[in-house]
């Protein structure tokens, strides 16, 4: 327990920073997107179709970089009209 508390809250730190930065990526370029919930070290999204490329590679940037460390987080990104339907997808590089 000693060992996983601290892990678990560092975790829990970044997936907030994360949410932050996105949210305010979402509003800066005025994106209809939303963030609708967190679960654990996820989040997930209400994307409207046309805005999906963009969602895409701007939450992949941001959740891999909400936090400079030794080691690189890495992101997967699924999409899917409900939780039973996602696929992963490949992005592309987004341009901050």
């Amino acid at each position: 327990m000693a060992l996983n508390t601290p892990v678990q809250g560092t975790s829990a730190d970044i997936i907030k920073i994360a949410m932050i930065n996105v949210s305010k990526k979402l509003k800066g370029q005025n994106l209809k997107s939303k963030i609708l919930l967190q679960v654990h070290d996820d989040l997930l999204l209400e994307v409207p179709k046309e805005e999906e490329n963009i969602v895409i590679n701007m939450l992949k940037y941001e959740m891999e970089h909400a936090v400079k460390l030794d080691v690189p987080l890495l992101v997967e990104v699924k999409i899917g009209s409900n939780w039973a339907d996602l696929k992963t997808v490949d992005s592309l590089k987004f341009k901050a």
